[in-house]
């Protein structure tokens, strides 16, 4: 039966003593009876499933519970709703201790196909689900720190903080010893692997060694040819591969017809070459016709 039906259950049956006389008659037993029927009013207003019911609640539930000189309701307050407090207490102190294992199990393997879930406490998952505020818990834990998961758990409120202490304590005592043992042996063991003081290599090994160089240098060497490659200049690099035109220097000049030069300003002058002269070359000179002007001879450069 949930928690939380048990204990608004309760309500009823105490509520039946506050007019009886044995009550009445003892002193400060009415304001006794009257705050534990408040207090349990209290707790299960509003709650929809047990987890809401905080550690506090229940531990101020059997704050509240007393004896009576009537016996039949100090049987049903110490027997019923004590016992039922503590017993909830004590589930709850198991469920943390496995819980947190868990979460640092699932924190700690690398492949979530090998947690053996049916090893931990049924309602793991389930309360799990609860405080993380996420169906996925698995994957949920493994995506956040271990820190905060802890915080997480102890923001709940529906475990113990002693309990949660009991757990995380030995935890970190086993994490500071086991550091402070690596730094002592890291300062105090002498190294045996490479002892200090003066070595000599045999000549077997030396040779083994420079072997091994060689091997594993020719695997990194880059495969690029080794034939040595012709500098290229920044001419023949960027224009296409055409044959190259190499001019004669004994390229001859010609004289331009005086018809192509009418057009000219006399400041400009034309010379065509070519690599090699025709037979009949006319003369770089032509003689002077009559009545007409000489021919413009271009300047020979």
């Amino acid at each position: 039966m949930p928690l939380i039906v048990q204990l608004n259950g309760f309500v009823p049956k105490l509520e039946v003593y506050q007019t009886d006389n044995s009550v009445i008659q003892d002193q400060n037993a009415p304001i006794h009876l009257k705050n534990l029927i408040n207090h349990l009013k209290v707790v299960v207003k509003d709650k929809e499933h047990d987890w809401q019911v905080s550690f506090a609640e229940l531990n101020q539930i059997q704050l509240l519970c007393t004896t009576f000189n009537n016996e039949t309701l100090t049987k049903l307050v110490m027997e019923d709703i004590f016992s039922l407090c503590e017993g909830v207490m004590a589930q709850r102190k198991v469920l943390i201790h496995s819980m947190l294992d868990f979460v640092y199990e699932c924190k700690m393997v690398r492949d979530p196909a090998r947690l053996n879930i049916a090893f931990y406490h049924p309602d793991i998952l389930k309360t799990l689900a609860i405080i993380l505020k996420s169906e996925e818990v698995i994957p949920f834990i493994r995506q956040s720190e271990f820190s905060a998961l802890f915080a997480a758990i102890k923001k709940s409120n529906i475990f113990a903080e002693s309990d949660l202490g009991s757990w995380s304590r030995p935890k970190i005592a086993t994490l500071e010893k086991l550091f402070e043992g690596m730094l002592i042996s890291e300062k105090t063991v002498e190294p045996t692997r490479f002892p200090g003081g003066d070595h000599h290599i045999p000549a077997l090994i030396m040779d083994r060694l420079r072997r091994r160089g060689i091997y594993f240098s020719s695997l990194s060497a880059p495969t690029s040819p080794t034939q040595p490659q012709p500098v290229l200049t920044r001419n023949a690099s960027s224009l296409p591969n055409t044959p190259k035109r190499v001019m004669d220097p004994l390229a001859v000049t010609e004289s331009v017809p005086p018809l192509l030069l009418s057009g000219l300003s006399s400041s400009q002058t034309l010379i065509r070459t070519r690599e090699t002269p025709p037979p009949s070359a006319p003369p770089l000179h032509p003689a002077p016709q009559e009545g007409g002007e000489k021919p413009f001879a271009p300047a020979l450069k």
